[in-house]
């Protein structure tokens, strides 16, 4: 009888000592080029899904769509990051095998060319090693007589200690003996029920991720909380701000906006004529930043990993905040407009270099650049993209009834 992965719908685990094991997976560390790669989980890829092909059900939802916007927009390449398990099945009487398993992603396809254009590749995380068993086999009945079996064992073994004048182990791995015990009825209420629950899974899943050094995406607002806790690498100086400023605008709008809509989101959407469209309008705005993503990185690798002047690099990292700042008031301001130039993560300093007149670029920020800021060109084309941006009614052109409905009944 030929086992079917569909088949395996409980899944269990070594209890005892095997609990005080410590199961995880490594990531290899970055100290630069953040630019090249950025992580990007699969709730996140699911929802900006949702928002192409439907099934937007809430702000949660929308927010994810916008993580995984913003991973396509400022990497070169997305690495989509899933948790995983090892099942080993047990199937007495037939060849036992190990898998590995991980939630299931939507369908692709509406997002097919912008996952291809940033390079889309999977790596799976795994956090636990599980059991499950094929479908001839009775569990319940499986378990208690395997109960009874260790039963028998312990007290032969118990009994021979005692003869020999042994102590009690402290720490025993033995899987003949070590307990069986349940975990969830299936993948599905695993990953999104037990592992979106537990402090100890979502740990396991995010702590190589929070020194590796990548700038990290995550969609579900359960790991996203516990992220935003540890340290990590993610340009908040730009995003954060981005967003702090964001929201105030939208809460002045309360009154005429029925639901807020994430910043890019809105640039995606007010150029798009149709839910078909919104993938393309993808691809237009990546290329758009695709220099001004190059020079914010720069900076944030300058400021985190190459600059050993924390003076300095807090002054990198200070002028990136006071340029984000500024976007959301300047857009606002219809008759004002900033013209982006080309700079190096020195700012102005580029154009002395290439004079030959700049002899050490560390003393000359330290010291001539005091009371000037860098220009960020990512701050001018958000800024610009903002400026003719109309939200009324702007989300009501792209969501079924349904899909709005839901939003506001999960919004009460």
């Amino acid at each position: 009888m030929e086992l079917q992965l569909g088949d395996i719908v409980e899944l269990y685990r070594f209890g005892g000592d095997f609990k005080k094991l410590k199961v995880g997976y490594a990531l290899e560390t970055i100290t630069a080029n953040r630019l090249d790669v950025g992580l990007v989980d699969w709730h996140a890829i699911d929802k900006l899904v949702s928002l192409i092909s439907g099934g937007i059900s809430s702000l949660d939802d929308l927010y994810a769509a916008e993580t995984a916007l913003r991973a396509i927009v400022f990497h070169d390449k997305i690495q989509e990051i899933r948790p995983s398990i090892k099942v080993q099945i047990i199937n007495p009487g037939f060849a036992n095998f190990i898998y590995n398993d991980s939630p299931n992603p939507q369908n692709r396809l509406p997002l097919q060319d912008s996952l291809t254009s940033s390079n889309h590749s999977v790596m799976l995380c795994g956090i636990d090693h599980l059991l499950g068993f094929g479908p001839q086999v009775d569990v319940k009945e499986y378990l208690s007589k395997r109960e009874e079996s260790i039963a028998r064992k312990l007290l032969e073994e118990e009994e021979q200690r005692k003869a020999a004048g042994l102590p009690q182990p402290t720490f025993r791995l033995d899987m003949t003996i070590a307990p069986i015990e349940p975990v969830a009825s299936g993948k599905e209420q695993f990953f999104s029920d037990i592992f979106l629950s537990s402090e100890d899974y979502i740990n396991k899943f995010l702590a190589p991720l929070s020194t590796s050094g990548y700038a990290v995406y995550l969609g579900h607002p359960n790991t996203r909380i516990y992220y935003e806790k540890m340290r990590n690498y993610n340009a908040g100086e730009f995003f954060d701000v981005l967003d702090e400023h964001w929201a105030k605008h939208n809460h002045k709008l309360r009154r005429i906006l029925d639901i807020p809509i994430p910043l890019f989101l809105s640039i995606i959407l007010s150029r798009s004529s149709s839910r078909d469209s919104i993938a393309a309008e993808i691809l237009f705005l990546k290329e758009e930043f695709s220099e001004a993503r190059s020079q914010l990185w720069d900076l944030f690798d300058e400021a985190d990993f190459r600059i050993y002047d924390t003076e300095i690099a807090s002054r990198v990292l200070s002028d990136i905040e006071r340029e984000a700042e500024a976007v959301i008031p300047h857009a606002l301001k219809a008759h004002e407009f900033w013209f982006p130039l080309q700079f190096d993560w020195l700012g102005r300093a580029v154009e002395f270099e290439q004079l030959g007149l700049l002899k050490n670029a560390g003393n000359f920020i330290k010291t001539a650049l005091p009371n000037q800021c860098i220009r960020l060109d990512a701050a001018n084309i958000t800024q610009k993209s903002l400026q003719s941006l109309e939200l009324r009614g702007l989300l009501e052109r792209f969501l079924s009834e349904q899909e709005l409905a839901k939003i506001d009944a999960n919004r009460r």
